[in-house]
């Protein structure tokens, strides 16, 4: 566990919002798995955690990335955009919203 390498990170948030538990969540494909185990594999995201409200109708991904360039180059892989357009049609589609926030240097609390 590296201290430095935490305090250092850099975080990104998003969260879901449904009406009822009638709607499922988002679901990432296979490859964007993939590729934020291999993020994780290489020490490019340091933490990630998925959790559910304790009423189920918010859902918060949070990420932490070793720092800011690492999220930009995230962000701009191949499967990430494919994801980021697959996410935008579900939400187009369902009663879901997702906000995302770049929390920076300041760790979020879920």
């Amino acid at each position: 566990y590296n201290y430095r390498s935490k305090f250092m990170a850099y975080w990104v948030l998003a969260t879901y919002t449904r009406p009822s538990t009638d709607t499922a969540w988002f679901s990432p494909s296979a490859d964007i798995i993939t590729k934020i185990d291999e993020y994780k594999d290489s020490g490019k995201i340091i933490h990630y955690e998925v959790k559910e409200s304790s009423g189920q109708l918010e859902q918060y991904i949070k990420i932490g990335f070793s720092d800011q360039a690492e999220s930009l180059n995230f962000l701009a892989e191949d499967v990430v955009q494919d994801n980021e357009s697959a996410r935008q049609s579900y939400i187009d589609s369902n009663p879901t919203t997702v906000i995302l926030e770049d929390k920076e240097e300041t760790e979020p609390t879920i």
